[in-house]
């Protein structure tokens, strides 16, 4: 089983499972589940195991095939009963979309504000597919790079609608924003990781060409969240974080700022489940979203704000 640090955001409530061919598959697939669990999730020593794995294998040998859906569901609404709301369930299907190749991604996009402040919009990016992964990030650099062929006085990094996916992109493709080195941590229960920006070879995203760096890499950056950014969106937010001349401006994040860790199953599905927290470089410890430092309601003007920041002198 493959472990790949990659972020989903639980768009629904509801959860897509597959069909399992017989009864065998499913008990295999439920026992996989409860296996993964115990050994890598973050909430694990605070769960009742005997009690914990009774009550589901019980249910599941009294079952039909259509009772399973509700008996996945169950296993995660469990996490959730302790601390993780960020675990998902993805089937076959919907793991073999997350590889694909896409026609409905979206990518970055900028523009110049007053001449002289780069605003650059991140959304989504739903894909672990490695040619959809490379165009993301080389657009966000392109994007940077041409807004800072002007004189930019200072960045805007909007993620107010980014709802979250694949994080790997996002950072690789802010890099020209900010010098190489750590942004980042994953703490689980007993260790602690650490994540870069790198200009060549970015983690998640290979045979990247442009690696423009900005010309001056000291200009401030306003981070412009709201409670739509979640999961990827809020750890690329982090990893902003904790630099100086960086500040965030909007309202509290969504709260998925947990890493989930791919696992495959022996039915074709996936297991996305929370194994540790995201801190910023500086070792803050986020494990309920972001609080901004400048708190603007959704209806206030909160770009122009950010714009009267940034064109101060300090």
């Amino acid at each position: 089983m493959k472990l790949i640090p990659i972020f989903f955001f639980v768009i629904t409530s509801s959860f897509a499972f597959g069909q399992f061919n017989d009864k065998k598959e499913f008990k295999k697939v439920t026992s996989e589940i409860l296996d993964i669990i115990k050994r890598k999730s973050m909430v694990r020593d605070s769960i009742d195991w005997p009690e914990f794995t009774h009550e589901i294998e019980n249910e599941v040998d009294n079952a039909d095939l259509s009772q399973a859906n509700f008996i996945i569901y169950k296993i995660i609404r469990k996490l959730r009963s302790y601390g993780d709301n960020h675990s998902i369930y993805q089937d076959k299907i919907e793991t073999e979309t997350y590889y694909s190749k896409k026609d409905s991604i979206s990518y970055p996009t900028s523009r110049l504000i007053n001449g002289n402040i780069g605003l650059l919009i991140l959304p989504s990016h739903l894909s672990v597919n490695p040619e959809e992964n490379l165009k993301y990030a080389t657009i966000l650099r392109e994007e940077i790079q041409n807004l800072d062929q002007n004189q930019i006085s200072g960045w805007i990094v909007d993620v107010r609608e980014n709802e979250g996916g694949n994080m790997w992109p996002m950072i690789a493709g802010l890099n020209p924003l900010i010098q190489d080195g750590i942004v980042g941590f994953f703490a689980s229960n007993k260790t602690i990781t650490n994540w870069y920006s790198k200009s060549i070879k970015p983690i998640g995203v290979k045979r990247m060409t442009n690696n423009y760096k900005c010309k001056d890499l000291s200009k401030k950056i306003a981070v412009l969240i709201s409670d739509k950014t979640a999961s990827s969106g809020e750890m690329t937010a982090i990893s902003l974080l904790a630099r100086e001349n960086s500040k965030t401006f909007g309202n509290k994040t969504a709260g998925y700022t947990t890493a989930n860790a791919m696992y495959k199953l022996s039915n074709g599905a996936t297991l996305l489940l929370a194994v540790s927290y995201s801190m910023d470089k500086n070792k803050k410890k986020y494990t309920d979203g972001i609080n901004p430092e400048v708190w603007i309601e959704e209806n206030e003007d909160i770009l122009g704000d950010a714009v009267k920041w940034l064109e101060k002198s300090e």
